[in-house]
């Protein structure tokens, strides 16, 4: 568990650099709070498989744009974001559950920028 964002984290099973992409369940209690960011070499699929959230894109200057809820069971069950897109997501319940999947294997220093 990351005590930073209240939220558990289960990676690929082989989440080597030879794969180039990132796959990643997030297991999220309502107070969780996920910074607001954007990944600057891919877009972002989010399915949701349990609970319900918001999907929130930004400016540059941090005003909100879009907020999509996407609900498990719902007609929108998930969302794309685009890259370069800043965003967050926010979950409306307790064991709110989601599967992210990225076109680039996670590096911190190359690929994710937080909204200062």
């Amino acid at each position: 568990m990351d005590p930073r964002f209240g939220r558990i984290q289960a990676m690929d099973d082989d989440p080597s650099w030879s794969d180039m992409s990132q796959r990643m369940l997030n297991v999220m209690m309502k107070d969780t709070v996920i910074p607001v960011h954007r990944h600057r070499e891919t877009s972002e699929t989010v399915i949701i498989l349990r609970g319900s959230g918001d999907e929130v894109t930004f400016d540059e200057n941090g005003k909100e744009i879009e907020r999509v809820t996407i609900r498990y069971g719902s007609d929108c069950p998930a969302v794309q974001v685009p890259r370069n897109t800043y965003h967050t997501f926010i979950p409306h319940e307790d064991g709110t559950v989601i599967f992210e999947a990225k076109d680039r294997a996670y590096d911190p220093e190359r690929t994710e920028e937080f909204l200062k």
